[in-house]
């Protein structure tokens, strides 16, 4: 039985945003304990797979729920887009980007839009440990292979 390790939404934007001045504060601890699990992740040949929140320069390709709740925020809020700083993994983390897998979501769900689902599948990988800055982004669906789809 193999094991992946799943690392979600590890992303400049989680730590810069106005929300997140508390991620900013332990953003040294949480690289620095993201990286001991990708070390032991990479020592028993686990294989990685990066997911992040990405969108287009325009957003067109945002779901409505999204721009809805940006718009009742009141004013520019900043979300990861294609090319933008945002969108980029920590700089500090052991990325191998040849060697491991990126799911770019751009939806709640790391499954939803993505091919998340079929990499699993294909690749028959029983366990999963998995990393996030949310509980939330770690629903019970990534352990039972059971997609969380919802509505746009």
């Amino acid at each position: 039985m193999r094991t992946v390790l799943l690392l979600i939404d590890l992303i400049n934007h989680s730590f810069c945003h106005d929300e997140s001045t508390n991620l900013k504060k332990k953003q040294n601890t949480l690289t620095k304990n993201v990286n001991a699990l990708i070390d032991i992740a990479r020592s028993k040949d686990w294989p990685i797979i990066w997911v992040r929140e990405q969108y287009k320069a325009d957003l067109s390709d945002m779901p409505r729920w999204r721009k809805e709740k940006l718009k009742k925020k009141g004013k520019e809020a900043k979300v990861p887009t294609e090319g933008s700083c945002e969108a980029e993994f920590l700089a500090e983390l052991h990325r191998r980007p040849a060697e491991d897998e990126t799911v770019v979501k751009k939806n709640y769900s790391a499954f939803f839009g993505t091919d998340l689902c079929e990499i699993l599948k294909k690749s028959q990988k029983k366990n999963r440990v998995s990393g996030s800055l949310s509980e939330e982004s770690i629903p019970r669906h990534v352990f039972t292979q059971r997609p969380w789809m919802p509505s746009n």
